[in-house]
């Protein structure tokens, strides 16, 4: 007698998923913006916060920008970041969910009235004959154009 067996094996884990995401938006310096963000995943995702693709951490000894997070009774992360504006914390805020499983962001402008600016921007490595996208991280508010001239 020959007996044939199959295994199927549910998980419960997933890959983070945004339930929530925050729009653009442009403040006078001086107000406020409050981003949030909401997660879906299991294990719980772990929200981490960019300013033009920068980490928030290193942002934040300026005292204005402050994380909040908390879990919802569905047990989604939901995450807040807080921003006392001035006109240099204008840029595009990513809200970034991740666990062991992916990740998910979404990005979206936080446009602040006032002269414009342009946030250091490291060496870029590129390969002779492919194209590349460069993001220009500014603040300012409204800009009618950016140029981009390369050195060397």
């Amino acid at each position: 007698m020959l007996l044939e067996y199959t295994l199927l094996m549910k998980s419960n884990n997933s890959v983070p998923e945004l339930v929530y995401t925050f729009i653009e938006q442009a403040l006078r310096a001086g107000g406020s913006a409050a981003l949030r963000c909401v997660a879906a995943a299991s294990p719980p995702p772990r929200v981490t916060w960019l300013l033009d693709g920068q980490p928030i951490e290193q942002f934040l000894p300026h005292h204005r920008y402050r994380v909040s997070e908390e879990t919802t009774p569905l047990g989604d992360v939901a995450s807040l970041l807080n921003v006392s504006v001035t006109a240099v914390d204008g840029g595009r805020y990513t809200c970034r969910a991740h666990n062991a499983l992916g990740a998910v962001e979404h990005s979206a402008r936080l446009n602040v009235y006032g002269p414009p600016a342009v946030r250091a921007l490291g060496p870029v490595r590129v390969v002779a004959g492919e194209n590349v996208t460069i993001h220009c991280p500014y603040s300012g508010y409204p800009i009618r154009s950016i140029e981009v001239h390369s050195i060397g």
